[in-house]
């Protein structure tokens, strides 16, 4: 089966998404596709995500290894460990971070998953653009469905959340609707900080081309972990704004 492969963007990051099997001659078409995609954005970093690939043999390795020139960072989630250690054979993997789950995928690419295009749209409550792991999750006949994103967008009120894991996605999107009231139970995994358990309620979700996501809004969330919110919204937006004009002040220099 021709593996499929699709790609789609958080914030300043290339997502590839590789479904069904990579090896034998799938995977030269494979490395075909990928080479083509990555010629067309030169410069920016890229995540493999192969939660979806079912199978994958030495062939499949080279062709994803080879379709990535040296000059680009990139990363690798991987499904499974086979997966993990079949990809350590291979001397090119050294170029390649390997990524077990989105926290991982938060702490070496975390900057770049925050979009160029700062929106200044006006709002009851300070509304920012980040990158934060979440892990969220409800009971449902005594059994707990658990979900995994990476929040892009955080408020005191609430935030957005976007999915690499696009079988996750496809879960959350047929099991959590807006009109259902579920209460969900969010661990927020702010940077240097005790996580942040809270309780929520969806909100909206997004499935627009290459954006895959999820709002939540915070329900009962106590005075204490607000303050925790508040606190890095204020200590997060200085420092961006601290960023933002020095590199203003470097351009101006320049020129």
């Amino acid at each position: 089966m021709i593996p499929q492969i699709t790609q789609r963007k958080i914030g300043n990051v290339m997502i590839i998404d590789i479904n069904g099997t990579l090896s034998g001659s799938w995977a030269l078409r494979g490395k075909e596709k990928l080479s083509q995609m990555l010629e067309a954005v030169r410069g920016q970093k890229v995540i493999f995500n192969l939660r979806g690939v079912t199978g994958m043999d030495t062939l499949g390795v080279k062709s994803l290894f080879e379709s990535v020139s040296r000059q680009k960072e990139a990363g690798v989630l991987y499904g499974n460990a086979g997966v993990r250690d079949l990809m350590s054979h291979f001397p090119e993997s050294k170029r390649f971070r390997m990524f077990r789950d989105e926290g991982e995928v938060v702490s070496v690419f975390g900057e770049d998953l925050v979009s160029a295009v700062n929106s200044k749209e006006q709002r009851t409550t300070v509304r920012m653009e980040t990158a934060v792991p979440l892990e969220f999750d409800y009971e449902e006949g005594g059994e707990k469905i658990q979900f995994r994103a990476i929040v892009t967008n955080l408020s005191e009120g609430g935030l957005f959340a976007q999915y690499i894991d696009l079988k996750i996605a496809e879960e959350s999107l047929k099991r959590l609707n807006p009109y259902d009231l579920k209460v969900l139970h969010l661990k927020l995994l702010l940077p240097n900080k005790k996580p942040i358990h809270t309780e929520g309620k969806v909100v909206y979700r997004k499935l627009d081309g290459e954006q895959v996501g999820i709002g939540l809004q915070f329900a009962r969330i106590g005075s204490k972990e607000r303050e925790e919110i508040r606190r890095f919204l204020k200590l997060h937006g200085s420092e961006k704004e601290m960023l933002t004009h020095s590199a203003q002040e470097k351009e101006g220099t320049l020129r």
